[in-house]
């Protein structure tokens, strides 16, 4: 029987709860200790019904826990770079909800430092775990006629936040997939702010991301993959079918994928509608994402193997985050904060 990955946590707010609850309920984990600031010195939690679990307000206590080989790292993002290097540097394994960090220079200081140390780290980019996008990858690598060409995704939460919030909060769900689907290198992206929302597009080395995310009245998740005659089509709208396999019209789709660069994010779901023949569910396992990612970040730690989601990935999908920030920034006094730059920036791998 494998033995569980023992683990500190630092960070206990909304998010911080939830890896909390994940983490008890993984049986390949063991959760000793939890930090936070709030915390007053010797308080114990009760979660899950679990035993109380020892809390802290000084990250220093997990470091120097004898017993802990992983920190969990669910803080604000603006501390995911320092708490990461600390427990890095005091020899533990991290797993850092996303994004790795806010620029690209201390993205790759914390991926030379874990290689240096010879630690894993893997960033929270659960997607990967999803079992919807499980069955998604499975359907494109089990299909010799399915080199996936153009990726769409709408990400969008209700509410009323800054666009380059929506931006760094919500775009590396996406940016990670499209990573390990399209391929890492060549990236050029051109992004645009409109309404609160921001437009991306996204080329790699083997096709095109279009991304949309943002904050709005209702909460939208919808992706599609699209290659050869065939599209496979995530929706978590209710009454509609997670997952599903669409057949399109061959001569519309090949003119689809070639002119999507003409067309809005809205014009282009109507026109995939248009071009789509039929569409069959596809069945999707019932599995939790959370408990499925931490099961997966103690296999790799106590067997030393490379994440999905690891550095290396935290620190392309920073450099995307960096670079479409750069072009939302204004760019002379003359122009309004946030003002809309579309020209593509090539991003060096």
């Amino acid at each position: 029987m494998q033995r569980k990955l023992k683990v500190g946590l630092v960070g206990f707010g909304r998010w911080g709860r939830k890896l909390a609850h994940g983490l008890l309920n993984s049986p390949q984990v063991e959760l000793l200790g939890v930090c936070d600031r709030a915390f007053n010195a010797g308080q114990t939690l009760p979660l899950c019904g679990a035993e109380l679990v020892a809390t802290c307000n000084e990250l220093g206590a997990l470091l120097q826990h004898s017993k802990i080989e992983a920190l969990v790292v669910a803080t604000p993002a603006d501390s995911h770079a320092e708490l990461s290097r600390a427990a890095l540097q005091a020899g533990l394994h991290v797993f850092v909800e996303k994004p790795l960090a806010l620029n690209v220079e201390d993205a790759n200081d914390l991926l030379r430092c874990a290689r240096s140390v010879r630690r894993i780290m893997m960033v929270g980019h659960i997607l990967h775990h999803d079992p919807a996008v499980i069955a998604a990858r499975r359907w494109i690598q089990d299909g010799a006629d399915r080199d996936i060409s153009l990726c769409l995704s709408e990400r969008i939460n209700v509410g009323h936040i800054h666009p380059l919030t929506a931006w760094w909060d919500l775009a590396p769900h996406d940016l990670s997939l499209f990573l390990s689907l399209l391929g890492a290198s060549s990236r050029r992206i051109a992004i645009a702010a409109n309404h609160g929302v921001l437009d991306a597009t996204i080329g790699f080395q083997c096709g095109t991301g279009r991304l949309r995310v943002g904050f709005g009245p209702e909460r939208i998740r919808r992706m599609a993959w699209i290659g050869g005659g065939s599209a496979l089509l995530l929706n978590d709208a209710p009454g509609r079918p997670r997952l599903a396999q669409a057949v399109l019209n061959p001569g519309a789709a090949l003119r689809f994928v070639a002119k999507h660069r003409d067309f809005s994010m809205t014009e282009l779901w109507r026109r995939l509608d248009e071009v789509t023949e039929s569409a069959c569910e596809i069945a999707v396992p019932s599995a939790d994402a959370l408990n499925a990612q931490f099961a997966h970040f103690a296999h790799c730690a106590l067997r030393g193997q490379r994440p999905t989601s690891d550095g290396a990935e935290g620190a392309a999908v920073v450099e995307l985050l960096a670079a479409g920030e750069a072009l939302l920034q204004p760019r002379s006094v003359e122009k309004p904060r946030n003002a809309l730059h579309s020209q593509p920036v090539l991003v060096q791998t």
